[in-house]
């Protein structure tokens, strides 16, 4: 076997691989987090301790519910975290599929990809610590002054991990998409309903990047969940593509009877 044609088995398993990866974090996204909050937030009182800081940014009573439910919180955390982590090599996986020299533009594309996705992960590594420290201060705190004064405080970190994930992430992984997008209509194989289905996502993304930087505190943004339904299907399709291209049909095998 030729060093050309190894090198070319281990980019398609490393696609491959990364394939699977795509499958596993859109399913997180789609299914496994929503049932997660049917199945064991809903019932614990999450929905109702959530609603104040939905409506008029009061984040007590969420930091009274973590106080009591201290493992589900920091599950459902764990549980948002890992399609983010898991997509961190998805952008270079891309570079390895199209085919197309590292330069300038596959190079921004990569980074802002990696980047952005990290952001996200990052602002929910930081809630996972937040939450439980300001929900342990909100608990040994003596008075009602205290109690709102570790509210605020946490509210003002929310809005900062807000401004790293849904504002510099969401921007940073819209322009990973568009240019993804734009860079695999030159792969003749690639479905074109992906490539625009790329785009839509990524106007999605920058329309909640906007609702998000106007009042960073908010819990949700009218369009957040619809991004997030929109990435997860995007992810599934990503991973759709990459094992329809590196599926063993598709490799140069000899031909039966040949010499």
């Amino acid at each position: 076997m030729s060093v050309e044609t190894t090198a070319s088995a281990a980019t398609r398993a490393i696609i491959r691989l990364r394939g699977y990866y795509a499958l596993l974090a859109g399913a997180l996204l789609l299914f496994v987090v929503p049932l997660y909050q049917l199945t064991v937030l809903a019932p614990s009182g999450y929905t109702a301790a959530l609603a104040p800081a939905v409506e008029r940014r009061d984040f007590a009573p969420l930091l009274a519910w973590v106080v009591d439910h201290l493992g589900s919180s920091r599950g459902y955390r764990l549980l948002q975290l890992a399609p983010f982590l898991l997509a961190l090599p998805f952008p270079r996986a891309i570079t390895l599929l199209s085919g197309m020299p590292q330069g300038r533009r596959q190079l921004v594309m990569t980074w802002a990809g990696r980047i952005g996705f990290a952001l996200f992960a990052l602002a929910l590594i930081l809630g996972f610590f937040t939450s439980a420290s300001s929900a342990a201060a909100y608990v040994n705190a003596a008075t009602d002054a205290q109690r709102a004064a570790v509210a605020a405080s946490y509210a003002n970190a929310y809005a900062i991990e807000t401004l790293l994930s849904h504002v510099a992430g969401g921007l940073l992984v819209a322009g990973f998409l568009a240019l993804v997008s734009n860079d695999l209509r030159l792969v003749r194989s690639i479905p074109a309903a992906f490539r625009l289905f790329g785009y839509f996502v990524a106007a999605l993304l920058v329309v909640t990047a906007l609702f998000y930087a106007l009042a960073p505190g908010q819990v949700e943004a009218p369009t957040s969940t619809i991004t997030f339904f929109g990435l997860a299907l995007w992810f599934i399709a990503l991973g759709l593509v990459f094992l329809r291209q590196t599926r063993p049909a598709a490799t140069s095998e000899p031909q039966p009877g040949a010499s």
